[in-house]
């Protein structure tokens, strides 16, 4: 019989957010929006959901996705930092620990040259790595 191959971070991984700001630059990066993002976001900024819409959200390919500067950067990103840290969404939380992300030592690797904080620090545990990309629809 076949055994389950043993997952890349099964012993969990090291990760402690920099506040850099990296991941929330770049021309190709989209911030998909899932269920709770917008109510929590426009909350914060004590807006209407309509309103949070009609300012910060587009459409792409046929889903909700932050608005961005033409650079890419998203538009929360002031001075280097996320102006809306306590309310960011699923994906900004969740980052880095994107299912494309922890496929593979490889992948990983990958990851840790856009962003300083991965492998240092704290240990992240296999369930709440498997915890956040199930929040993003993967697993």
């Amino acid at each position: 019989m076949f055994e389950e191959t043993k997952k890349f971070y099964e012993d969990g991984l090291r990760f402690t957010c920099r506040r850099c700001g990296e991941c929330c630059r770049g021309i190709d990066a989209y911030v998909w929006l899932y269920r709770g993002d917008i109510e929590g976001m426009a909350e914060f900024l004590d807006m209407s959901e309509t309103e949070f819409r009609a300012e910060f959200v587009d459409v792409f390919d046929g889903a909700l996705v932050l608005k961005s500067f033409p650079d890419g950067d998203c538009i929360f990103l002031e001075d280097g930092a996320c102006s809306i840290h306590e309310a960011r969404p699923i994906q900004c939380k969740a980052f880095p620990f994107w299912v494309e992300n922890v496929r593979s030592a490889h992948s990983w690797a990958i990851a840790g040259k856009q962003c300083p904080g991965v492998g240092s620090g704290e240990l992240h545990c296999k369930e709440e790595i498997e915890a956040y990309i199930k929040q993003m629809g993967g697993l």
